[in-house]
């Protein structure tokens, strides 16, 4: 046998084995495309025209949102300006601008203009702040939050979110893993709801990352795979979770990934780490 035709059949096995490699990529790029479009990456009608609806009482559930590689600063910026979507006071992005500044009291005034009929210290803020946490945990605000912030496990946090609806629950899955110019985006966030009548109605799920974080992707304790398409949240009480025969996630594989244990741990409420946060802040000028 000749160089040649050692070298031609050193080609003839190479092209071979790059036809299979090529046929591989097209079936990845392809199954992952149809799998894609089999359920809640399409738009979705209203959730009771929709074949494949789970309707669910979120009253029966406890719901957590587990957040990994960030700090308590992102977690409370993120929440209180959920919360001031609900039209709580303005003094939040008086605060938010006084702490990325980064100068003293006196040089923010100076700088912003203010004058003694202004807001001419922190004090004053804080305090109106204050009075804005008392009226939005004292229930004039939906949604109840605790947080345990000082049991941390493998980078994790753990919130606990109370008397929400279900699309504010999902709505503030989204908030917390939406991107930010200033602040460290979390690598995780991850919501689990603990059914308290049915175990295997337990759920759990996160932004599916491999679309334009319109979409969520989840599971049931039985390995049920959905989506949940986040525009549409809003039009019903009982969700829009959309079931899927697609594997996506498996329940146990993704429960072991998070620091479970910490539901039962005792928590701090949230309000009052936030003050505590506040007050570090203003002891630093």
């Amino acid at each position: 046998m000749t160089l040649i035709d050692i070298l031609i059949g050193i080609l003839a096995v190479a092209g071979v084995y790059g036809v299979f490699f090529l046929l591989y990529v097209l079936y990845a790029k392809l199954s992952r495309s149809f799998k894609k479009k089999s359920y809640h990456h399409m738009v979705q009608p209203e959730p009771d025209k929709d074949s494949n609806w789970k309707p669910i009482n979120f009253s029966y559930y406890r719901t957590y949102i587990f957040i990994k590689d960030t700090d308590e600063e992102y977690i409370i910026r993120k929440i209180k300006r959920f919360l001031g979507q609900d039209g709580t006071d303005a003094s939040f992005e008086e605060l938010d601008n006084y702490i990325d500044s980064g100068l003293s009291v006196d040089e923010y005034i100076k700088v912003n203009k203010r004058d003694n009929n202004d807001v001419v210290d922190l004090n004053t803020l804080y305090e109106k702040i204050s009075e804005d946490w008392d009226k939005i945990f004292a229930g004039e605000n939906s949604l109840q939050i605790e947080v345990l912030s000082i049991l941390k496990r493998e980078s994790w946090h753990i919130l606990e979110v109370k008397n929400s609806t279900f699309s504010d629950f999902i709505s503030l899955v989204w908030w917390l893993d939406d991107e930010s110019m200033k602040y460290k985006q979390p690598s995780a966030v991850i919501a689990f709801c603990q059914n308290q009548r049915i175990a295997m109605e337990d759920f759990i799920c996160k932004i599916d990352n491999d679309t334009t974080n319109d979409d969520f992707i989840g599971s049931f304790r039985n390995n049920k795979n959905f989506g949940i398409h986040y525009p549409h949240v809003h039009l019903s009480k009982s969700g829009n979770i959309s079931l899927s025969k697609v594997r996506e996630i498996w329940f146990d594989a993704k429960l072991a990934k998070i620091p479970f244990d910490l539901v039962n741990e005792e928590k701090t409420p949230f309000e009052i780490f936030y003050k505590r946060f506040s007050l570090q802040a203003h002891s630093s000028t």
